[in-house]
Parts: C-alpha cells; structure tokens; sequence
C-alpha cells in the first residue's frame, strides 16, 4: 500500500522548503493541487509579515 500524497515541510531560519510527492493514478489534477499550496503558502506567508516575531 502506497500513498496518494506525501508533504514535507523543512524551515530553517528564514527559508521554507516543501517537497511534493504524488501518485499520479490518484491525484486527477497535479497542477491544481500545485496552485493551492502555492496559494496556501502565499496566504502563510503574508500572514507571517502581518505577525512579525511570532513563532
């Protein structure tokens, strides 16, 4: 037994790295789920700014 999707979030001082693993037999759309993590990350992100020093 597999898996349909497998994330990984790494963050070091001031860097975020994600790494996306798919199973594409399962996941019908790949680029869409690509753009709501985009989107997700962005929303993070801005979110982030707005709190400053917030851990």
């Amino acid at each position: 037994m597999g898996f349909a999707v497998a994330v990984t979030l790494l963050s070091y001082r001031d860097h975020c790295h994600v790494t996306v693993n798919i199973d594409p037999d399962v996941i019908a759309d790949p680029d869409l789920l690509a753009q709501h993590i985009h989107d997700s990350l962005g929303d993070l992100a801005t979110s982030a700014e707005h709190h400053p020093g917030r851990t």
